[in-house]
Parts: C-alpha cells; sequence; structure tokens
C-alpha cells in the first residue's frame, strides 16, 4: 500500500488594465451668434495592458520550479470611425515569460 504525495503549487494572477480616452468636438461659425456642427470623435487606447501568471513547485530536495507567462491585453477595438468595439484581437504578443529551476546552487531560467 502506497500514498502520494502532493505538493501545492504557488500561482499569482497579476494584470495592468491601462486605457486612456480622448474625445473632440468641432464646430464653426455659420452667421454672428450661431455654430455648425461638423462632427467630432471619440478615441479609446489601450496603453500598455497584460495579465500574467507566475508561480512555483516544491520538487523535493531544496529544488523549485519557476515559471512566468505574460502577454499583452488589447482593452479596446476600433472599426473605423464608427467607436469602440469589441471586434480585433483581445491577446497580443508575448512579454516576460519564462520557465526555470531553483536550488542553493542558483538559478536558471530560459525563456
Amino acid at each position: 500500500m502506497s500514498t502520494a504525495a502532493f505538493a501545492q503549487t504557488n500561482v499569482t494572477i497579476y494584470g495592468v488594465a491601462d486605457v486612456s480616452a480622448q474625445g473632440t468636438n468641432m464646430s464653426k461659425g455659420v452667421n454672428p451668434g450661431t455654430t455648425k456642427n461638423e462632427g467630432g470623435s471619440f478615441n479609446m487606447k489601450s496603453n500598455s495592458s497584460l495579465i500574467g501568471f507566475k508561480g512555483t513547485e516544491d520538487l523535493g530536495n531544496g529544488l523549485k520550479g519557476l515559471f512566468q507567462v505574460e502577454t499583452n491585453v488589447n482593452l479596446t477595438g476600433t472599426n473605423g470611425n464608427q467607436g469602440v468595439t469589441t471586434s480585433g484581437t483581445t491577446f497580443g504578443s508575448m512579454r516576460d515569460s519564462y520557465v526555470g529551476v531553483s536550488s542553493k546552487y542558483g538559478t536558471a531560467m530560459g525563456g
């Protein structure tokens, strides 16, 4: 009869939601005291928004496994002048991502 030992992985989920908005309204005078609306625009931009997962796993005998996966996130999508939409790619390129091992002798990572 045997029993299995289960180690608990410590995982942290983190992220940054950085969105800016800019609106403009243009008008020009037609007659003194009146204005004619010439339109305007409202733009939203996702600025370095990201989501990531990082953690460690105890592998035994003082050895730990390490990992981190981080990706850009597009929180806004635009469709011409029709305003903000949810179309387009939500997850973009990979950012700071790696796997590695750590012991009392040092740490080795690749990624």
